[in-house]
């Protein structure tokens, strides 16, 4: 954050005048950090990697089933249906 500013003075004093002409500056710096997370972006990660491994499991299951059906229904057909 930065603040300035012009400023001009009159003080009137008996036959003449002070005029000060002046400029003024402030800044400031807020910083915030987490100085100690214990170990939670860590953690976050982790569960993020865990849950992709999951539906990557899943995903892989539901291709074995559907393999698994169309085999064993082929044979299940070859067995009635001989050529």
């Amino acid at each position: 954050m930065a603040f300035g500013q012009y400023f001009k003075n009159s003080f009137p004093i008996p036959k003449s005048a002070l005029i000060t002409h002046g400029y003024s500056s402030f800044g400031s710096l807020d910083l915030a950090w987490t100085l100690f997370d214990f170990g939670r972006r860590e953690a976050l990660v982790d569960a993020g990697e865990q849950r992709l491994s999951a539906a990557n499991f899943a995903f892989n299951r539901k291709h074995q089933e559907i393999a698994y059906r169309v085999t064993t229904s082929f044979f299940a057909y070859q067995r009635f249906y001989p050529r």
